[in-house]
């Protein structure tokens, strides 16, 4: 009995701090959304450019980011090291449209990834390349 609460107790605290995570950057924009957009990130995930200035949180650039849309989902971030190898770093771009057929990419320096799909699917594209480039995410219905 023992063992299997200590289990469960594992398996809820991993749950819970992976909702926290993935809901301690949050934006959520109800008004018309582009139809592509991107950003640009430092190595601590922080925005340093964007093609809309509704991406940019102006109040604290956000690392790891969902934008909520009315009928759409980005997640983008990078990982540096431990989570990849020394010297680079992973981007990451995962989108999902309810309605329409879409794409996202993730970019580092001359290094790319695009991924598509179908409505209400995500597409999920990373790519690892030197930490010496930018990281880039984009989407795209």
């Amino acid at each position: 009995m023992k063992k299997k609460f200590v289990c469960c107790s594992v398996l809820l605290l991993s749950a819970l701090s992976f909702v926290n995570v993935a809901n301690a950057d949050t934006l959520d924009i109800t008004s018309s959304m582009p139809r592509s957009a991107g950003v640009s990130l430092d190595d601590n995930g922080k925005i340093i450019s964007v093609t809309d200035h509704k991406l940019l949180d102006t109040e604290s650039p956000l690392a790891r980011t969902t934008i909520n849309y009315k009928r759409a989902r980005w997640v983008y971030y990078v990982e540096t090291f431990p989570n990849t190898a020394w010297g680079n770093k992973r981007s990451t771009s995962n989108f999902n449209h309810y309605d329409y057929w879409h794409s996202s990419t993730a970019k580092v320096g001359s290094k790319q990834s695009t991924r598509t799909n179908t409505a209400n699917k995500y597409s999920l594209a990373s790519v690892t390349g030197s930490s010496n480039y930018t990281a880039e995410a984009y989407y795209n219905y």
